[in-house]
């Protein structure tokens, strides 16, 4: 799991400074992820998801997924649980892209257990 950590974080890595800013997250959380996998429930987690979501022009304003695009920047994500994990109903889009990520990490941690 630590080896996908680390390719999400190279493709998110130009944009986690500015997403820091915007969401106001302490960046210990985010480090937490990436090293251990620690999801955090924090609201400042979610806003920034959604910012990593909107500027990787994964997920839009109106909430609709580009699944397509996804899986074009994270290799590891295959189609049929990249459709499952954007099937999410959720207007709130700060829990959607939480949702989103939790899905796929939820499904990855059963499949490779550290």
């Amino acid at each position: 799991m630590s080896s996908l950590r680390d390719v999400s974080k190279e493709t998110i890595a130009p944009y986690i400074d500015e997403c820091l800013r915007q969401s106001g997250l302490n960046p210990q959380i985010e480090y937490e992820y990436h090293k251990y996998g620690r999801m955090s429930e924090d609201p400042c987690w979610k806003c920034f998801l959604k910012c990593l979501a909107f500027k990787l022009e994964i997920v839009s304003s109106t909430g609709d997924v580009n699944i397509q695009r996804w899986i074009e920047l994270f290799p590891h994500l295959n189609l049929p649980l990249a459709e499952k994990c954007s099937s999410f109903k959720e207007p709130d889009l700060y829990q959607k892209a939480y949702l989103m990520l939790k899905c796929v990490y939820d499904e990855f941690a059963a499949e490779y257990p550290e």
